[in-house]
């Protein structure tokens, strides 16, 4: 587990495996507040490469401007879970 200070950033390198089922989540927590999100899904993210994300209140938005889009693209949190 890795703690990044708020304005911090934290960055990964990794390979999408074989049978493209990759999938790496981050919690974030603020206040009173707990939200997590798979910032990677092979199955959602189409290429691999430098992907930028931000945290809004919202959810979180990634660019994918090296790639096709060249506006930030924002999912919801995924649903409340417990996390063990």
């Amino acid at each position: 587990m890795y703690v990044v200070p708020f304005g911090g950033e934290y960055t990964i390198d990794f390979c999408t495996n074989f049978w493209r089922t990759t999938v790496f989540f981050c919690g974030m927590s603020w206040s009173s507040e707990f939200h997590w999100f798979d910032i990677y899904d092979a199955s959602r993210d189409p290429y691999c490469g430098d992907c930028n994300w931000t945290i809004q209140a919202t959810g979180p938005c990634v660019d994918y401007y090296k790639y096709i889009w060249k506006e930030s693209v924002c999912y919801p949190w995924n649903k409340k879970a417990y996390l063990h």
